[in-house]
């Protein structure tokens, strides 16, 4: 993602996320500055201007949501961010402070929502606060949801295994469901093997594909983990161009996984999906 840092007028329902260049305390000036280089894909003389710049607009958005997410990826690495909104000129120190104050929050706090419960009842995800249920993505899952405007979206399904008791055969596991997932799908390409990830109650393997969806290239999280007698396996996509950004916001979402049945409202409620994005599935 190229951060942009050069100023403009402020638009109706227009979100800026301005980088401040200031260190929050207890974090490493040097790890910090690595985080950007990997997680945004700067290069030496781009993190010296944005250092150097002070107070910059990285990136507009017209939801609050997604400027919130990718302010959470930075404070995540331990930079001071700001979220300003369309009623807010530069310079407004007063509710730039308020929204300072925020912004040590991680990029979980975005999530909100209500608990969705699967359709059998097998487990359950806490959604962000702008995500619904969106039944049609795919007929074999057993969660369906995600926001048809900001093209983020999940599904959920599980097997159940017999003897599945080691680390390396799960590795295995959601290895085969990444080559086969991106056998499967048009353009689809494995971007990132799979590896160990502990993320809140998830404790399974991620990779990530990438493919096209019509004319439009996307980028898939896909995330293995055991849990009652079965295999789950999570789908997280959305457009590639949004994706670095967005990882805070779906990593979130994967870390809320629940094996267990807590009450909650069930994924068969009607969300409305337009005629493309029902072509979206995992």
């Amino acid at each position: 993602m190229r951060l942009k840092t050069q100023g403009r007028e402020m638009s109706v329902n227009d979100f800026q996320v301005v980088f401040t260049g200031r260190l929050r305390d207890g974090y490493s000036r040097r790890e910090s500055i690595a985080y950007l280089a990997s997680r945004f894909g700067l290069d030496f003389h781009q993190i010296k201007r944005l250092l150097a710049s002070g107070a910059s607009v990285v990136k507009r958005y017209e939801h609050a949501a997604d400027a919130e997410c990718l302010a959470g990826a930075f404070a995540e690495a331990g930079w001071h961010v700001e979220v300003r909104g369309s009623d807010q000129p530069d310079g407004d120190s007063g509710q730039n402070a308020s929204r300072e104050k925020n912004d040590s929050k991680p990029a979980s706090a975005v999530i909100g929502g209500e608990k969705l419960a699967a359709s059998d009842g097998s487990c359950a995800l806490q959604l962000p606060a702008h995500w619904q249920a969106l039944p049609g993505l795919n007929q074999n899952a057993v969660i369906e949801a995600g926001n048809v405007e900001n093209n983020e979206f999940c599904v959920v399904l599980w097997q159940p295994v017999q003897q599945f008791d080691s680390p390396a055969a799960m590795k295995d596991y959601c290895s085969a469901q990444l080559q086969q997932c991106a056998h499967q799908i048009v353009g689809g390409r494995v971007v990132r093997t799979a590896e160990a990830l502990s993320q809140g109650r998830f404790d399974g393997f991620v990779g990530e594909i990438s493919a096209r969806i019509d004319v439009i290239p996307v980028r898939y999280l896909v995330a293995c983990c055991r849990g009652d007698g079965r295999v789950f396996t999570q789908f997280f996509w959305c457009e590639a161009q949004a994706f670095e950004e967005k990882r805070s916001l779906l990593l979130s979402v994967l870390g809320s996984f629940n094996t267990a049945r807590p009450p909650a409202k069930s994924a068969e409620r009607v969300g409305r999906m337009s005629r493309r994005k029902r072509r979206m599935r995992a």
